[in-house]
């Protein structure tokens, strides 16, 4: 029997008789997602696999063993070497959330194992372990709910590798729609309404936009200059359009993010907004969707006014569900500008606008709504 059967068959033994979530079939999933995501880096598969396999096997929840006794004990058994249970060992330590959720393992195989585990908390499963743990230890559903909230929502902007992001996608939308499936059946019912309209005088609108067309103008310098964030002549632009009133130190990280993610090109919401709480302490919901929209223009900008016209508001007692909480709200704003787009409203706006505003015909029709609910 090889290596891994043994540290199969050991988690089996280990974990017999769990129904919390964190059991040998959680290990073995874990094992899994790990294995699909190493085929895709460059990294040791049997350091992965053993790190995935054994993850749990002195977890603070389930054991009280010290010192990782139970992973070292049978690593020794099986006569790996004293390297390599250290490398395996340090793995485990960096897969906690609740220890690690801010930390990113030192190691591509750390990262992966990391990964791997995070995605068994999301999607169908993430659902059911939630549920199942809750019920083992005596927490109604109400706090499981809550859970999402405190963690899970949180997940899909924390992977480290890209196979992970692209798997945490379709997991995390499958959240989502289990909470707004939640919502209605445990909402009393109300009927459903069509894409919300916002009251707005559009005369009175395009008026106040003609008075202010020097900030339409303001933008549209910003944009011409946005693939270089660590320019002093953007930075100025932008602090003064965006009324950025923060210190050097939080600016100068802020603008690092800005030239980081825009090099890389694929930054979410949410990854911006927990890099930036990760920096400052602060949940910058504002200036992380502006930092996003300054690199997609068709993204929605966070922004006190047009929430308000939109009705939403964000809510939560602590950090990690603020955090969570902004996430969602800012995916529910970028769906109503979704389907906002294609009400009559909104094609009415946009033709005033440009009819109004020729010179600015090229500004993305989310900025054109964005100004003119702004103006309102």
């Amino acid at each position: 029997m090889g290596l891994i059967d043994e540290a199969v068959e050991f988690i089996e033994r280990l974990f017999e008789g769990n129904s919390d979530g964190h059991g040998a079939d959680h290990a073995m999933r874990v094992y899994h997602n790990a294995m699909i995501i190493a085929q895709t880096e460059h990294c040791n598969k049997q350091i992965v696999a053993l790190g995935a396999l054994l993850h749990d096997v002195d977890d603070h929840k389930i054991f009280h063993t010290e010192g990782n006794v139970n992973a070292r004990g049978f690593l020794k058994e099986h006569g790996v070497s004293e390297d390599e249970i250290e490398r395996i060992v340090t793995i485990i330590n960096a897969v906690s959330f609740s220890k690690n959720k801010d930390k990113k393992p030192e190691t591509i195989e750390g990262m992966i194992v990391q990964d791997a585990d995070r995605l068994d908390a999301m999607g169908a499963v993430g659902i059911a372990r939630t549920f199942a743990y809750g019920g083992k230890h005596g927490r109604d559903m109400d706090s499981s709910i809550q859970h999402f909230h405190e963690k899970l929502l949180l997940l899909k902007d924390l992977m480290n590798t890209e196979k992970a992001k692209e798997l945490a996608k379709k997991r995390h939308e499958y959240l989502l729609g289990f909470l707004d499936e939640w919502k209605t059946e445990t909402s009393d019912p109300v009927q459903e309404d069509k894409c919300f309209i916002p009251s707005i005088n559009l005369d009175a609108a395009i008026v106040k936009l003609q008075e202010r067309k020097k900030d339409m103008a303001a933008y549209s310098d910003i944009m011409k200059a946005a693939g270089h964030p660590e320019r002093p002549e953007f930075q100025k632009k932008y602090d003064a359009f965006y009324r950025v009133r923060r210190d050097e130190a939080w600016r100068k990280e802020y603008f690092r993010l800005m030239a980081t993610f825009g090099k890389r090109g694929n930054a979410s919401f949410g990854e911006i907004l927990l890099r930036l709480h990760q920096a400052t302490g602060q949940i910058e919901a504002s200036f992380a969707s502006k930092m996003l929209a300054t690199m997609d223009p068709d993204m929605p900008i966070w922004d006190s006014k047009v929430l308000a016209a939109l009705q939403l508001r964000l809510a939560g007692s602590s950090p990690n569900i603020r955090l969570s909480n902004a996430v969602v709200l800012y995916e529910r704003l970028c769906k109503w500008y979704q389907d906002f787009m294609k009400t009559d409203a909104a094609i009415e706006m946009l033709q005033r606008f440009d009819k109004e505003f020729p010179e600015f015909q090229i500004m993305s029709q989310t900025k054109k709504i964005d100004f003119i609910l702004w103006a309102s």
